[in-house]
């Protein structure tokens, strides 16, 4: 046997996947940190008397103690990941080089870290191990240490020009896209939009739409039974082995090898 130990006060509390369906973010204040992570469409937030909009691939902690409060209506289609945890105020200055807000740099790492550490909570196995919740708490945390990005410096003018793109990429995705289609939809030109939206999220428009079509077909095989071929179809790569390629690329794993593994969530509706 092989002896393990380590000390940390971070404790896991629970979480989910809500998939809002109206309502708005109550006001309150809670003994524990909250970590949102969305997926789909956006979550206005007010923490302290400031104001966020967490969008897809953004992340907002939440700090123990400070009050927040939803600012706007839940839109059709919100769909984000939340966390509950606490850490001893001792820990904290190290811990808190992780940003309050940003833009994650590895989404598809942070949601497969999330939907296991969601899928053992299911099953009971955190129930039966606490150490492997925290540990999988630290894995999100350096996650979001390790390649953040933060876009709150930026013009305003920027931050809107590169979200009309990213709008664009979640409304196409399944169609014909590219830099240039979307440059000239948003009238500017495409060597403009591409080094703003590099700005804004930490990556080119194609890697943004890629991602996107693989965080797609990724939640496909979870909530579906259908194909993989029709999968790849379905989020806009008709070239199925290309698909494969990209997949394993961003997923770590073949597409069979992803839907075997992850099982169900708890879902708040």
């Amino acid at each position: 046997m092989l002896p393990v130990s380590f000390s940390t006060s971070l404790r896991l509390g629970n979480g989910g996947l809500c998939q809002a369906q109206g309502g708005i973010h109550p006001g309150r204040v809670l003994d524990a940190w909250v970590l949102l992570f969305v997926r789909e469409q956006a979550l206005d937030m007010e923490m302290d008397g400031e104001a966020y909009r967490v969008e897809p691939d953004q992340v907002l902690l939440l700090p123990a103690g400070i009050r927040h409060r939803g600012t706007a209506p839940y839109p059709d289609g919100l769909q984000f990941y939340w966390l509950h945890f606490w850490v001893d105020e001792s820990e904290a200055a190290a811990i808190w080089d992780v940003p309050l807000y940003s833009t994650v740099a590895r989404p598809h790492i942070l949601l497969a870290v999330m939907r296991r550490l969601l899928d053992d909570q299911q099953s009971g196995r955190l129930d039966a191990s606490p150490t492997l919740g925290t540990v999988q708490l630290l894995h999100i945390l350096a996650e979001l240490d390790a390649g953040h990005h933060d876009p709150s410096g930026l013009p305003s003018s920027a931050l809107h020009l590169a979200r009309q793109a990213a709008e664009l990429i979640r409304a196409r995705h399944a169609y014909d896209c590219s830099t240039a289609s979307i440059a000239r939809e948003l009238g500017v030109h495409g060597d403009h939009l591409g080094r703003v939206f590099k700005q804004v999220y930490g990556c080119g428009l194609i890697e943004q739409l890629n991602r996107h079509r693989i965080d797609r077909a990724a939640s496909l095989f979870i909530e579906t039974t259908d194909a993989i071929d029709a999968i790849a179809s379905a989020v806009g790569v008709t070239d199925h082995s290309y698909f494969r390629r990209l997949f394993r690329r961003y997923r770590g794993m073949t597409p069979s090898a992803f839907r075997r593994l992850h099982g169900q969530v708890h879902i708040n509706m």
